[in-house]
């Protein structure tokens, strides 16, 4: 887990049944902390278990690839290196706002090309932070990049 003093706690998570929002109510997540066996977290309401958010997004990575199985691995893996490279870079202070915002928005774009939405959603607060006065959710960014990094490492996806 990264550790940024000026980062703040924003959990995005999709939500069943509609497109996600933030905690302003715009598009792109909620706040986590909801009853997980609402209605709106559940497949069906009061039936079945609650919806999993996946680290990638297997359906849309088959999207992105045609449903190559050797493509999407390598698509993979570039995605995780460049996590890899990106993420300590964004999280430095040293680096001015400004570059830091062009290194989330690389980051949204990648994470875009995998079907990695949870990365995407922080991704894009990330750069609208920098870009901006606000604080970036960068723990959350981290924990997102681990899990996915964690998936195609342990071939979950």
């Amino acid at each position: 887990m990264v550790t940024d003093p000026a980062a703040h706690r924003l959990h995005i998570v999709p939500q069943a049944g509609g497109p996600a929002r933030s905690p302003t109510g715009e598009s792109g997540g909620e706040l986590c902390g909801s009853d997980p066996q609402s209605p709106e977290n559940t497949e069906s309401a009061g039936a079945g278990p609650p919806l999993i958010d996946p680290a990638i997004d297997r359906a849309a990575l088959d999207a992105q690839t045609g449903g190559d199985a050797d493509l999407a691995r390598e698509v993979l893996d570039l995605f995780a290196g460049q996590c890899r490279s990106i993420l300590p870079r964004l999280t430095d202070p040293a680096l001015s706002r400004a570059a830091r915002a062009d290194l989330a928005h690389t980051l949204k774009g990648s994470s875009a090309g995998v079907g990695a939405a949870r990365i995407h959603a922080l991704a894009d607060a990330a750069e609208t932070a920098f870009r901006g006065e606000g604080r970036a959710p960068l723990d959350d960014l981290a924990d997102a990049v681990e899990a996915a990094l964690r998936a195609i490492a342990e071939g979950q996806v």
